[in-house]
């Protein structure tokens, strides 16, 4: 069983981080490498077989994950363009979730899988954007800074929507007054979190800095990111919510970015981030996937065109040029790193099957490979 579970993490990380390699020296996200590697040595080769203890040190990954990116959202930078950015964002969200919602009821003509894949495909993974707009000197223009701040508006939406979702599945019925109270008590955890977690967090950087032990600070982010998602896993909201929050809670810690983050990127990124990608596809249905190829397709076309209108044509009304709407249409297109993670969460709960799971994987794929495409075309047309 240990040698089993040694030799599937051996092999799924090294084939995730070639892979992934690969993919980036094409310049795509290496996200996309990742998940062709849980393809390649799951559906096609069958050398790995997902569940077991795979499945929960692979959880790990989403955890580290949803924190590093929580906190990467601190409000004294996003404030400046949050009403702009969160009014784009919400508009790219809505008309995205009503595309999923309304081709799920015409295909699957289920509710409850029809809100999810509204959700699946609500959110942005920007980070094949944010190279793009490095390597063209795009990065710092106002067009690029809002990409990245509708981006975080998007996640926090996306995570939220994804957090309501669970929680009525979780209890199997919709009663107002349950959900109600629901409602209060995951915002009242929430703000506990952000508020009494954020001044506990500061107090305790001094006396910790004191000890002898360099690692002592990380561990006991370690400690607080896990007690903060299984509490958040145990009032109904997600431990995916939970690490986003606990990640929101030490975004102004000063020795988050500088110590915390760090480490957490190393331990993630060389190890469980990309091994939870890799798992993700292990159960990835071809079959499935050339079955409903062609809602596949129109699921891509309505994803970028409610994107490049709710984000993109709607900034005409903030003074930006059709160029630069255009690059922050385009620049929200790309799907990846929370869809996963959302639809990831969605099949081990059994909100869906595989073939739904399979259909959102295609999607976030073919998001992925579109954008670049898109992005050579608007500088082709507009230099």
């Amino acid at each position: 069983m240990l040698v089993t579970l040694l030799l599937s993490i051996a092999a799924l990380l090294l084939t995730a981080k070639l892979l992934g390699e690969l993919t980036e020296r094409l310049k795509l996200s290496s996200l996309l490498g990742e998940i062709l590697a849980g393809i390649l040595l799951g559906a096609v080769l069958h050398v790995v077989t997902p569940g077991g203890a795979l499945e929960e040190i692979a959880m790990l990954g989403v955890i580290l994950l949803m924190f590093i990116l929580g906190s990467s959202v601190k409000m004294e930078e996003i404030k400046p363009n949050i009403y702009s950015a969160s009014t784009l964002a919400i508009a790219g969200g809505l008309l995205s979730f009503v595309a999923g919602f309304v081709l799920g009821m015409v295909v699957f003509q289920d509710m409850l899988v029809s809100i999810f894949l509204g959700i699946a495909i609500l959110s942005t993974s920007t980070p094949s954007t944010f190279r793009i707009l490095a390597e063209s000197g795009e990065f710092n223009t106002r067009h690029g800074k809002m990409i990245v701040t509708m981006d975080l508006a998007d996640t926090v939406l996306a995570i939220l929507a994804f957090a309501a979702l669970l929680a009525v599945m979780r209890f199997n019925t919709i009663v107002v007054n349950d959900l109600t109270k629901l409602f209060f008590i995951i915002i009242g955890f929430m703000i506990l979190v952000l508020t009494i977690g954020t001044k506990v967090s500061r107090r305790a950087e001094r006396p910790l800095n004191r000890l002898h032990d360099p690692d002592m600070f990380f561990a006991m982010a370690l400690v607080f990111v896990f007690v903060i998602a299984a509490i958040s896993e145990q009032i109904g909201l997600a431990a995916i919510t939970g690490a986003f929050l606990a990640g929101m809670t030490l975004a102004s810690n000063r020795m988050t970015e500088t110590l915390i983050v760090p480490k957490m990127k190393i331990v993630g990124f060389g190890f469980l981030i990309p091994l939870f990608f890799a798992y993700s596809a292990l159960v990835f249905d071809y079959g499935a996937m050339l079955l409903y190829l062609p809602i596949i397709l129109l699921l891509v076309v309505a994803g970028v065109a409610a994107k490049v209108f709710g984000c993109g044509y709607l900034g005409k009304h903030f003074g930006f040029r059709t160029r630069e709407w255009l690059f922050m249409g385009v620049g929200m297109v790309p799907r990846g790193v929370v869809n996963i993670v959302i639809a990831q969460v969605a099949l081990s709960e059994g909100v869906i099957d595989v073939a739904v799971y399979s259909i959102v994987i295609s999607f976030t794929i073919l998001t992925i490979l579109l954008t670049p495409v898109l992005f050579k075309l608007i500088r082709w047309k507009y230099y």
